[in-house]
């Protein structure tokens, strides 16, 4: 199953027009023997080519957008907040 985490509706599209035969060949042939050589052999310097070519990128990183005036900044809870919103424990009885 290819990975469409944070893509965009055109990269859907792309990624589910490339067929099944195509997909599996790539996984064998590609990306298992570069899966071996990089975590069994631990070769840093194997490099894995991409099933699909973007426009904006191989990796397909759109650019960032600096959104930190609309953004509203978000405080840690405290440790008294963290522990009011935790469901009850199986052994404790709810009241």
């Amino acid at each position: 199953m290819p990975e469409t985490k944070q893509r965009t509706l055109e990269e859907l599209d792309y990624i589910f027009g490339v067929p099944t035969k195509r997909f599996i060949n790539y996984q064998v042939t590609k990306a298992l023997p570069w899966w071996i050589q990089r975590w069994v052999f631990f070769n840093k310097n194997a490099k894995l080519e991409s099933l699909y070519q973007f426009d904006h990128g191989i990796d397909g990183a759109h650019q960032s957008v600096d959104t930190s005036a609309t953004e509203t900044p978000v405080r840690e809870k405290t440790s008294v907040e963290a522990t009011e919103n935790m469901p009850p424990k199986s052994s404790e009885k709810v009241q």
